[in-house]
Parts: C-alpha cells; structure tokens; sequence
C-alpha cells in the first residue's frame, strides 16, 4: 500500500510523556496480570504447561546483552515495523482501526498468552502516540524505558530479591506497592486525560466491512495471523 498522507503533528510536551509512560506501565501491569490468570486456566483445562520462552531466554542472558537486545535494538527495530512501517500504510482506514490492528499485530506477534494482552495494549498506546506526534521517536522512547523497567530492572531487582533472603521480602513488598502505584495512576490519567484520547479521523470513503475486508481479510494478514496461531500452539 502507499503511504497515508498524515497531516497531524502535535508535539507531546515532558509532561503529557511522562504521564503516557505511566499508563503504559499500568496497562502493562494489567495485562500481565491477565495475561498471567488466562494462562494458569488453560494449564489447568488442559493439564499441560504453558512456557514463557521469551522470558526464560532473557532470564539466561547477559545483562549487557540485555541492555542491547531488549532495551536498545528490539525497540527500534519493532517500532519500525509495527508502527511506522504498518500504520504509514493503512492510517487512511481509520485512526481507531489502525490502533486496533497495530496493537493486535503486535500482540500476536509476540507469540504468547503470556505477553498477548499487555502487548496489544501497549500496542494500541503507541500506534495512538506515533498517529498523534507523526514522530516514532516518542514511541522508540517509550518503548526503550518499559522494556528497561519489565527486563534489565525486573531481573535486577530478582537477583536482590533473592541475594538478602528474608530481607528480600520488603523489596518483594516495595515492588508490589510500585505496581499497584502505577495501575492506579494509569487509570486516574486515563480519566483525566479522556478528552484528548480521541484523534482526527481521516479515513477513506469505505463501509465497516470494506474496512475489515481490506485491513484483516487479506492473503498477507490471514497468513500472519496463522503464523502466530502456530507460536501460540509451539509455547503452549
């Protein structure tokens, strides 16, 4: 497809940013709480074991290598593909519906129910910051502070956990009071900020089922999204 003409650019100043970043950190939150409870009821219905083999393969790597897959490459090599690349082609469907598709994209593609429901949300933020500003620098931002803080920080602060021993547990409390911290300011911003959610629609003349038959019924998608089903079934 050729690129959508966008002709949005409104800059996000220090402090609407940072207010984005904490509801991605409680939207991320939430999801993997989610995330985490659907797949302890499929271990349960199906009595098998439902492997986080993203999490095990950084869990057994470097820390600077962390540092350059996870928190450096992986962003800006993601955010090229499932924002800038994807979204310059298909934001004259709808701004909703590319958030949408962006996000779910993004969520299958990480091939897990661990990871699908705190992916598609974080995939919806940042396809609705990068239509916002028209700059994937934001979202490569974003993107690089929340897998510092859910990898490089998280395995960090594991490894304290279990250097002090009992002691640890006020850091295992700390931690759960930062979590909680974030949930509740994520959904307090997201009221706050509700009025501004909204984006201009610029959209091409097309029915709902045009939309959907040329955004999802396509030979490309169909094939990605039975690629993914075929991730699902491999971590299952």
């Amino acid at each position: 497809l050729p690129k959508a003409k966008q002709t949005w650019r409104e800059p996000v100043g220090p402090g609407r940013y940072i207010g984005v970043f904490v509801i991605c950190m409680g939207c991320m939150y939430m999801g993997n709480i989610l995330g985490q409870a659907i797949s302890a009821v499929l271990r349960v219905i199906t009595g098998m074991p439902i492997d986080n083999s993203l999490d095990t393969m950084i869990s057994n790597m470097q820390p600077w290598l962390i540092l350059l897959i996870v928190v450096i490459v992986g962003p800006i090599m993601e955010e090229v593909v499932f924002r800038k690349i994807l979204l310059d082609r298909i934001a004259g469907y709808g701004q909703v519906v590319s958030m949408l598709v962006s996000g779910l994209i993004f969520g299958v593609a990480h091939g897990n129910f661990y990871q699908f429901f705190y992916a598609f949300a974080l995939g919806v933020i940042f396809a609705w910051v990068y239509l916002r500003t028209g700059s994937i620098l934001y979202t490569i931002g974003l993107h690089m502070m929340i897998n510092f803080c859910g990898s490089f920080l998280s395995l960090f602060l594991l490894d304290m956990i279990e250097a002090w021993g009992t002691a640890g547990l006020m850091l295992v409390f700390g931690q759960l009071m930062v979590m909680i911290g974030y949930v509740v300011a994520a959904v307090i911003l997201l009221i706050y900020y509700r009025k501004d959610i909204f984006l201009r629609e610029e959209r091409k003349a097309l029915t709902a089922g045009e939309v959907f038959g040329a955004v999802i019924l396509n030979g490309g998608m169909i094939a990605f999204f039975l690629a993914g089903g075929v991730l699902f079934l491999i971590n299952f």
